[in-house]
């Protein structure tokens, strides 16, 4: 029980820190994947020069920049582009890899 309500507590806040002097606020981000995935997403960000949380920020600052981008061209077809976006940038590396496992 104590895990679940650690689940749906509200994020802790880590203090601020100063980024080209403007003080920002950082929260802490859980989330599974499969260790596979993991450990093939490390090594590729040590190829090209990240850490972990370094690639992980970026992929979401990509991931937003692309996904907003495609909301403010097409409107009327925001949400099929968002589920492209998920789709082939998150689920089908996902089902490749579980297809893999699999086999």
């Amino acid at each position: 029980m104590e895990r679940l309500e650690q689940a749906v507590a509200e994020p802790s806040v880590k203090p601020a820190r100063r980024r080209r002097g403007k003080a920002t606020k950082t929260v802490q981000v859980t989330f599974k994947v499969p260790k596979e995935f993991l450990e093939r997403f490390d090594r590729v960000a040590e190829a090209v020069g990240y850490d972990r949380t370094e690639a992980i920020r970026e992929a979401m600052r990509r991931f937003l920049e692309e996904s907003e981008r495609k909301l403010r061209s097409a409107p009327e077809s925001a949400a099929q582009a968002l589920r492209q976006v998920i789709e082939e940038g998150i689920v089908a590396p996902l089902m490749r890899l579980k297809e893999v496992k699999e086999r």
